[in-house]
């Protein structure tokens, strides 16, 4: 189980089966924030759909295969980070994130990444973690150009997205290439 002190008012914490009430009003409530850019948001009309997701998370955080976490900052859950089931045979891993609205543009995500960087690579001995993003999506794109992740392609109409192809920037960075922040 994960939680990590990220700054004096912003945690890194497994998610728990009592999020759901939470999880799904921050949703609901940035629904047209999220949903230029993340294709689960029109699928998630109801606390099951969170209570699926959080089930899902949680088992696959037991099995070993990677947390997902919730963001809290100033006690409340303004966000996710986590990573999808880690590919065990190529110590890889793809991670995933959004954020609240109101709570954008103050660098907690790229804070929260960094942290679940360190934590990847020591807890789980993974030598590759991908950012995947949309093309137009410049506030996530920017998450990964600043930790700093190598751009490694533009997969063409790579994503469905509501109504709409688009294209999907792909990053990495290896395990060798990271200075983690808690390094002398």
């Amino acid at each position: 189980m994960v939680d990590l002190a990220i700054d004096k008012n912003t945690r890194l914490r497994s998610v728990r089966m009592n999020d759901v009430s939470g999880l799904f009003a921050l949703v609901d409530s940035n629904r047209s924030h999220l949903r230029q850019w993340l294709n689960w948001v029109d699928g998630t009309t109801s606390e099951e759909s969170i209570r699926q997701f959080l089930k899902s998370a949680r088992d696959q955080d037991a099995e070993g295969r990677g947390p997902v976490c919730c963001i809290v900052h100033r006690k409340a859950i303004v966000g996710i980070c986590g990573c999808k089931p880690i590919d065990m045979l190529n110590r890889s891993v793809e991670l995933g994130y959004w954020l609240a609205a109101s709570v954008t543009g103050g660098g907690i995500m790229t804070r929260c990444v960094r942290a679940l960087i360190d934590y990847l690579f020591r807890e789980f001995d993974v030598n590759r973690i991908e950012l995947r993003a949309a093309t137009g999506n410049s506030r996530s794109r920017a998450v990964a150009e600043r930790l700093p992740f190598t751009h490694e392609a533009d997969l063409r109409e790579a994503e469905w997205i509501n109504d709409r192809f688009v294209d999907q920037a792909v990053y990495s960075i290896l395990r060798h290439e990271w200075k983690s922040e808690s390094a002398p």
